[in-house]
C-alpha cells in the first residue's frame, strides 16, 4: 500500500470507528493525532480538506480529495504521518495485538548515536594506546577514573580521557530528549488550545512536561543498557574475526578498555537513575482543588437544608451537587488509575539496579582482563554477559508508560473530551 493510500485509509477507519459507542481511547487518540499533525504540518487546502473528510468519512469524493490534496503537499515522503497511520490502523483492526508502531525518524536517531558512541569509543582506543606506547604507566592508570593521577601525561589527554563518560551521557540524553519531544509534540500543541481558562491550560501544560521529563529519564536508561548490549556484540564480533595476532593483541587491550569503561558508565548511570518529574506535587494541586470544592459543596448543601428556600431550587442545587460529587469521584478514579501505571513504570525502571552486582563483575573481570589480556577469558566473559544484557534490554523494550492523551488531560481536568 503507498503510503497516501494509507494515510487516507487510516484517517476514514479512525473517523468512521470513533462514532461507535465502542469506541477506545487509543483509537479516538490516534485518530485525533494522526488529523492534527496533517493540519499542523500542512494547513491550508490540505487541512480543510481533513475538515470535509471528518464531516463525511464515507464521501468517495472527500476521500480522493484529501487523497490529492497529500500527494501535492508531499506527504507521501513525511514519515511521521506514515507511522502515525500505521499505528491507528493496527489500533483498529487488531487492537488486543496492536502496540506502537516503530517510529522511523526515532530508529534513525537511535543508529546515529550508536554510531556516535561508537567513533568516540574508537577515539578514546586510539587515544589511549598513544599513551600507552609514549608513557610508562600501570595500564589501569590509563582508565578514565585514574588517568587524572598521573602527571606525566599531558594535561589535555588527562582531561579527554577523563571525560569520556560525560561525552556518552551527553549523547545518550540529547537523543532521549529529541525522542520524547517528537512523541510528545502533538499533545502538548493539544493542551495549548484545550477550552478552558489559561490557568487550567498553565496546570494541564505543566502535566504534560512533568510526563515528558518521566519519560527522558526513563528513555535515557534504556538507552544507556540497549547500546551497552549493542557495542558488547559489535566488539566480541570484531574480535572473532580479526586474523592477525599484532592487530589482535591491540583489538583486545583497547576493547577491554572499552568494556571497562562502558560497564562502568552504566554501573554509574543505573546507581545515580531517577526518574525526573514531580507529579506527586501536580496531584497535590489537583487534589487541593477537588477537597476546596466539596467543602464548598459542603457548606452550601447545609445552608440548602437550614435556610427558607423553595423546594424546587433546592431539589435543582441538590441534583447540581449530586452531580458535580459523581463528576469529582470520576477524576478520583483516573487520577488512581494515572498514579498506578506511573508507579508501575517507576518499579520497572527501579528493578534495573538487580543487574549491578552483575555489571560490576563484568567491569572488575574487564579490569583483570586489560592486566593479562587472555585471549580466551575475554572472548568468554563477553559471551557470557551478551546473553543476560540482552535480557535486561528485551525487558526494558517491552514496557513503557502509555504517553499522556488529550483525553485523558480532559479526564485529569474534569472535562469531557471531544471526539
Amino acid at each position: 500500500m503507498d503510503p497516501i493510500s494509507l494515510i487516507v485509509g487510516a484517517l476514514v477507519q479512525g473517523l468512521l470507528e470513533g462514532v461507535k459507542d465502542s469506541a477506545r481511547d487509543a483509537v479516538a487518540d490516534g485518530s485525533r493525532a494522526l488529523r492534527e499533525s496533517i493540519t499542523r504540518r500542512y494547513g491550508g487546502q490540505v487541512a480543510r480538506s481533513v475538515e470535509l473528510l471528518q464531516q463525511h468519512p464515507e464521501s468517495p469524493q472527500c476521500r480522493a480529495a484529501v487523497a490529492r490534496e497529500l500527494r501535492d503537499a508531499g506527504a507521501d515522503r513525511d514519515p511521521h504521518l506514515v507511522a502515525l497511520a500505521e499505528q491507528l490502523r493496527a489500533l483498529v483492526e487488531a487492537p488486543g495485538r496492536a502496540g506502537p508502531a516503530e517510529d522511523p525518524v526515532e530508529r534513525v536517531q537511535r543508529s546515529s548515536a550508536l554510531g556516535t558512541i561508537r567513533q568516540m569509543l574508537d577515539g578514546h582506543i586510539t587515544q589511549v594506546l598513544a599513551v600507552r606506547a609514549r608513557h610508562s604507566v600501570e595500564v589501569t592508570d590509563l582508565l578514565s577514573a585514574n588517568i587524572g593521577r598521573n602527571p606525566a601525561i599531558d594535561q589535555q589527554v588527562r582531561a579527554d580521557v577523563a571525560g569520556l563518560h560525560a561525552r556518552i551521557r551527553a549523547v545518550i540524553e540529547q537523543v532521549a530528549e529529541h525522542i520524547e519531544h517528537q512523541r510528545y509534540q502533538d499533545v502538548e500543541a493539544a493542551v495549548r488550545v484545550l477550552p478552558a481558562g489559561y490557568a487550567e491550560r498553565e496546570w494541564a501544560y505543566r502535566l504534560v512536561q512533568t510526563e515528558k521529563r518521566m519519560h527522558v529519564s526513563y528513555e535515557s536508561l534504556r538507552l544507556t543498557v540497549e547500546f551497552l548490549s549493542a557495542l558488547n556484540q559489535s566488539i566480541l564480533g570484531r574480535i572473532e574475526r580479526e586474523s592477525s595476532a599484532q592487530r589482535l593483541s591491540d583489538m583486545m587491550f583497547g576493547n577491554a578498555i572499552v568494556i571497562y569503561e562502558l560497564t562502568d558508565f552504566v554501573i554509574g548511570y543505573v546507581a545515580g537513575f531517577a526518574i525526573g518529574g514531580d507529579l506527586d506535587q501536580l496531584h497535590r494541586e489537583a487534589k487541593d482543588r477537588v477537597e476546596q470544592t466539596r467543602a464548598e459543596q459542603r457548606a452550601l448543601e447545609e445552608r440548602l437544608r437550614a435556610e427558607n428556600v423553595p423546594p424546587a431550587m433546592r431539589d435543582q442545587v441538590l441534583e447540581d451537587i449530586r452531580n458535580r460529587e459523581a463528576a469529582f469521584r470520576e477524576i478520583d478514579r483516573e487520577w488512581d488509575k494515572y498514579l498506578g501505571e506511573v508507579r508501575e513504570m517507576r518499579e520497572k525502571a527501579e528493578g534495573t539496579r538487580a543487574i549491578l552486582p552483575a555489571l560490576e563483575i563484568f567491569r572488575d573481570n574487564a579490569r583483570i582482563q586489560i592486566m593479562t589480556l587472555q585471549l580466551v577469558a575475554m572472548l568468554r566473559v563477553l559471551k557470557q554477559n551478551s546473553a543476560s544484557l540482552r535480557s535486561t534490554v528485551d525487558t526494558l523494550q517491552g514496557f513503557r508508560l502509555a504517553p499522556l492523551s488529550p483525553t485523558r488531560v480532559h479526564r485529569l481536568l474534569g472535562m469531557e473530551a471531544d471526539r
